[in-house]
């Protein structure tokens, strides 16, 4: 990819992150805001991404977008209920397996994305082991099977982490029970539900501390960062300066703030406000207000 061909997407993710963020944010304040790249507007160009304004009215709002990277390989999926609709997308592709199953677990979700498939792989080949042999309604532990195809699956016995329950109070599961039970409910159709299933608190990736503090952080001088370019947008005027998150992933935002707590103030001290926006699949997930202290 060309540095030209780089620029041209990252123009246009950040054209589609505003334009998402502005339709939803003219309903809230019941008006139809216009948006336009600074750097194109005579009067008001600067260093930030986007001018939003009202027809006939002198208040502008100035808007910067921050893609929100994690690198893919600390990437978390967040629950077995995606890990059902993944394997319903590979029973769709295959059709080499057929019937509706069931998966029942007790044990909490701490696969990265790269041991996603390989577990996905070691379900869809477990499955195409035992699905004919498997009756209408009966439960099966498949845990063991897999456990022979990824050397990921637990095989300890469960425990507590005693200490983070005591100073916290947040039971978390440190060796999750082995179990993964499967139900065959029919021998038609493509598709894994999920019966049931146990989880467990979220703690902040330390990936994700990374990568938002890298957005804020000065000491880096690869990019210009959203204080000092919206410093810029409230010298010229602006009435309000909104910073933008970008995220692919639909992270918890009260993770998100958690860590914005955390951020020191003087780097976010021109920012009025920040919001995550959730795009996954180019389909808006949610758009969410982030409370921290400017």
């Amino acid at each position: 990819m060309t540095s030209e061909s780089y620029r041209t997407g990252k123009q246009a993710q950040e054209k589609a992150c505003a334009e998402t963020f502005l339709k939803w944010f003219s309903i809230q304040r019941k008006c139809k805001y216009q948006l336009e790249r600074a750097e194109t507007n005579s009067k008001l160009k600067g260093r930030w991404d986007f001018v939003a304004w009202v027809e006939e009215c002198p208040e502008w709002i100035a808007i910067e977008v921050k893609e929100l990277v994690v690198p893919q390989s600390r990437r978390q999926f967040g629950s077995w209920s995606k890990f059902a609709t993944l394997a319903t997308k590979e029973l769709l592709r295959q059709k080499t397996i057929q019937g509706s199953f069931t998966i029942i677990t007790h044990v909490p979700w701490q696969f990265n994305q790269k041991q996603n498939k390989l577990l996905i792989n070691a379900f869809m080949n477990t499955l195409n082991e035992i699905y004919l042999n498997i009756n209408k309604n009966e439960i099966l532990n498949i845990g063991p099977n897999i456990a022979t195809r990824f050397n990921g699956w637990p095989c300890e016995s469960p425990t507590i982490n005693h200490k983070l329950f005591r100073k916290k109070h947040i039971f978390k599961i440190v060796n999750p029970p082995k179990e993964l039970s499967i139900i065959k409910l029919s021998d038609t159709g493509y598709s894994v539900n999920l019966g049931a299933c146990v989880g467990q608190p979220y703690e902040v990736e330390l990936s994700l501390t990374r990568a938002l503090l890298n957005i804020f952080n000065t000491s880096d001088d690869k990019n210009s960062k959203p204080n000092e370019q919206l410093k810029e947008a409230k010298q010229k005027g602006a009435s309000e300066t909104i910073l933008l998150l970008d995220s692919h992933i639909l992270w918890e935002p009260n993770i998100i703030a958690k860590v914005l707590k955390g951020t020191a103030q003087s780097l976010m001290s021109n920012i009025d406000a920040i919001y995550l926006v959730s795009v996954s699949n180019d389909k808006v997930k949610g758009i969410w207000p982030l409370p921290f202290q400017p």
